[in-house]
């Protein structure tokens, strides 16, 4: 699934709220290994969010980040 931030509620700490209850919830039910796809534009965001960046690309064109 995605999540997306409207450009005016950005820089108030929703996604990073948003993200780690995301793995949060995922790690309760047993997730051991979490992978994303994301854009050139977010990838910051994940890797601020300790994402690393793997040497995959998605055949969109999309890098690929594990946790």
């Amino acid at each position: 699934r995605e999540f997306y931030i409207i450009p005016e509620a950005r820089h108030q700490g929703l996604g990073s709220h948003l993200a780690t209850h995301t793995e949060q919830c995922l790690r309760k039910i047993g997730a051991q290994k979490l992978y994303l796809t994301s854009d050139p534009a977010a990838l910051a965001f994940w890797q601020r969010c300790g994402w690393r960046l793997t040497e995959e690309i998605c055949s969109n064109d999309l890098s690929i980040l594990e946790k």
